[in-house]
């Protein structure tokens, strides 16, 4: 349902540019001017506002093997760090693998419950 919502979003978003430039172009040419597609491509392109940024990202990498005794020699660990230092990716490749998100948040209450359950493993 949240992927059918989002793609609506976006066609709405889009058309609500196509009407931008028909308006655009019928305001200087006149309301009964019928802009071609290919004036309201050229239209979309030269007022495009692109929200793109480039940048890098730190991560780090390693072999599961330093870290897991049943992990087989190709297996790796891999963590990103998200550009706005909110969280990170996690790839984990073994078996079983993983990928996954955590902000820094959710990395604490894991860290806290992991050690609760390590000190109440001995404890039956």
């Amino acid at each position: 349902m949240h992927d059918e919502n989002t793609l609506l979003i976006s066609r709405r978003s889009d058309l609500d540019k196509i009407l931008d430039a028909h308006n655009a172009i019928t305001r200087i040419k006149g309301k009964e001017y019928a802009p071609t597609a290919a004036e309201i491509q050229e239209w979309l392109d030269k007022n495009n506002k692109s929200t793109m940024e480039q940048y890098s990202r730190t991560a780090i990498f390693d072999k599961l093997k330093n870290y897991c005794h049943l992990s087989e020699d190709h297996d790796y660990i891999e963590i990103c760090e998200w550009h706005n230092g909110e969280g990170f990716d996690v790839e984990i490749d073994g078996n079983p693998g993983a990928k996954f998100q955590l902000t820094w948040g959710q990395l604490d209450a894991l860290n806290t419950l992991i050690k609760k359950l390590n000190k109440n493993d001995g404890e039956d």
